[in-house]
């Protein structure tokens, strides 16, 4: 693990220390269907937008992520956005500053959420009548240095 690498996680495990879980939810859901009748393999494309917010003792964090889905000509079957928020009770007194609530975002957050992502694309792509898709894990940038070591 490098330098940074380690910075990074030490910051967010002071605010994992001293965080809750209190919320998550859906804020915004908006997907269009291009092509009713498209057969798999489809690829799928994902990209997140993260931000925080803190107001008082809550800490807000914001995902936005924007997909896409094509069939093996290139032409776009599925495309849409979809916002996920997750708040976070801090305990009282806790003195976090942005950037340690940055790198919780970035190394904690991020892995909260994504189950919730995973099953809300699951069933939204079968509904729309495609294949299903099954979001992979979420990999940690550490996955692969751990694999080496062994």
């Amino acid at each position: 693990m490098t330098a940074p690498e380690q910075k990074e996680r030490i910051r967010a495990a002071r605010v994992g220390a001293r965080v809750e879980l209190v919320d998550l939810r859906v804020r915004k859901l908006a997907a269009e269907l291009h092509q009713p009748t498209s057969e798999g393999p489809l690829s799928f494309a994902l990209d997140v937008k993260p931000a925080v917010s803190r107001v008082d003792e809550l800490v807000v964090y914001s995902l936005e992520y924007e997909f896409s889905s094509q069939d093996n000509d290139q032409k776009t079957v599925m495309d849409g956005t979809i916002e996920i928020s997750v708040l976070y009770q801090l305990e009282e007194g806790a003195e976090l500053t942005e950037g340690e609530l940055a790198a919780f975002g970035n190394v904690s957050v991020l892995f909260t959420a994504h189950p919730y992502l995973r099953e809300l694309l699951h069933s939204l792509t079968l509904r729309m009548g495609l294949p299903p898709l099954i979001l992979d894990v979420m990999r940690s940038p550490l996955d692969a240095e751990l694999e080496g070591s062994q």
